[in-house]
């Protein structure tokens, strides 16, 4: 049953899908021992990738993703960059704009900009010379509460506390 899975999370992967939370979620189903359960979960995720296969990856979807892509990754530091904007900008609606990001990366757009922002944030606070507020309009954030917010969903603990633990770990 593992092996099976594992070749299925690496055919997520190749089609660009984020597998971290379909290991993470058959791995509470491996503790539970209901075989019932794996198996119509592999089922589930053979499916996807099934669906997935039919109509992602064309030749235009992934160079019209690529290119959203690159676009979001040198802009996700501006505060106002939103599905309406990318939308404008490459002649789409937000509804397809927002079903082709999800077919090319996996994930959905906020997630993507969320995870890329937190992980450069996460290097800036690494340097004790910035502070919290600076860090957060330096990443795309307009206000500091939104950034600590989005940091805590994101990292499982605020930036003050983030800080802490690295000067923590650097000290041992």
């Amino acid at each position: 049953v593992t092996l099976i899975m594992e070749t299925e999370l690496r055919v997520l992967d190749e089609l660009n899908i984020d597998v971290g939370l379909y290991q993470n979620e058959f791995n509470k189903m491996l503790a539970s021992e209901n075989m019932d359960e794996i198996w119509s979960y592999i089922y589930e995720i053979s499916d996807r990738a099934c669906d997935r296969r039919q109509y992602a990856n064309t030749t235009s979807n992934l160079e019209i993703g690529n290119n959203i892509l690159e676009y979001i990754n040198k802009n996700y530091n501006d505060p106002n960059l939103a599905l309406k904007e990318l939308a404008q900008i490459f002649d789409m609606s937000v509804s397809s704009l927002s079903k082709l990001f999800k077919e090319v990366t996996g994930i959905n757009y906020y997630d993507y900009l969320c995870r890329i922002r937190m992980e450069q944030a996460k290097e800036l606070l690494k340097d004790s010379k910035n502070d919290i507020g600076k860090v957060a309009s330096e990443v795309g954030y307009e206000n500091e509460y939104s950034f600590k917010r989005a940091f805590k969903r994101y990292e499982g603990i605020g930036p003050s506390d983030y800080i802490y633990k690295i000067a923590e770990d650097d000290s041992k």
